[in-house]
């Protein structure tokens, strides 16, 4: 009997918990406020829904959203029909029918009034879509970078099943990733000899061709384990590219593995 065990957590990654510091409560009427660590009320309970965001809290009341910093200072009022956090930072809102940007402060860096936003890089550059075409915004300025897709394309797959509806065609898919990893990992002899157990996350980019670039561990275990599982995804076949209209496009794609002792 094999004493490894390797499980695909899921095909996006996170990690959720509240840890120490503040954290939202609800109160009997099932109103939401946040209490710091002791216990003792930040915010009054008004809000309908709470929740964590990185260093943040995004909050709704009467259908819109908005976010408090940890201190429970209301840094967006609830205005906004949707509200996500990506790149430094940054805080992608919706407002009516267009998307726009705001900083931490919750000042303005892109008015609404794009049609769609996928995420903003690290540098601050947003990959968004005007006019009906996708290209990445810095300071207003259309740039020449070819996009790299994290959330609006259509995720691509291990491998091809072209007489299965979308869904069968993603289990298959998952259950051939799963397959793979599994025949053709090993466990690292140090990290079996010390009893290291855990999770690695390997974020990489699946091309327009299908092909692996760019794999980088994004969160880390040891580095006997993180190599590994760098080495068995840097060998796997040209995967199906994700698609946007159709079309095939470059993706980025996150992957977790568990290491498990048997």
């Amino acid at each position: 009997m094999r004493n490894i065990l390797f499980v695909i957590l899921g095909m996006l990654y996170s990690i959720s918990h509240y840890g120490q510091g503040p954290r939202p409560e609800q109160d009997e009427f099932g109103k939401w406020g946040l209490v710091s660590e002791d216990g003792i009320s930040l915010t009054e309970h008004i809000y309908d829904k709470m929740q964590k965001a990185g260093p943040y809290f995004l909050v709704e009341s009467w259908y819109y959203w908005g976010a408090l910093d940890k201190e429970g200072q209301e840094i967006i009022p609830p205005k906004y029909s949707e509200i996500r956090i990506s790149g430094p930072d940054m805080f992608i809102v919706k407002y009516l029918l267009t998307y726009g940007v705001l900083d931490q402060h919750g000042q303005v860096v892109i008015e609404p009034g794009l049609e769609a936003i996928d995420h903003i890089r690290s540098d601050g550059a947003i990959l968004a879509k005007r006019d009906g075409q996708w290209s990445y915004f810095l300071h207003n300025q259309r740039l020449i970078d070819e996009p790299i897709f994290e959330r609006y394309a259509r995720v691509p797959r291990f491998s091809p099943c072209l007489s299965c509806s979308l869904k069968e065609a993603d289990q298959k898919a998952q259950k051939d990733m799963l397959t793979y990893i599994y025949t053709h990992i090993k466990y690292p002899g140090d990290a079996r000899e010390n009893g290291i157990e855990g999770t690695v996350v390997v974020s990489f980019i699946v091309n327009k061709s299908g092909q692996i670039r760019e794999p980088e561990v994004i969160y880390t275990l040891s580095d006997d384990c993180d190599e590994e599982a760098l080495r068995v995804i840097l060998s796997m076949p040209n995967w199906v590219p994700g698609e946007i209209d159709g079309k095939p496009v470059n993706c980025r794609f996150k992957l977790p593995i568990k290491y498990k002792l048997q």
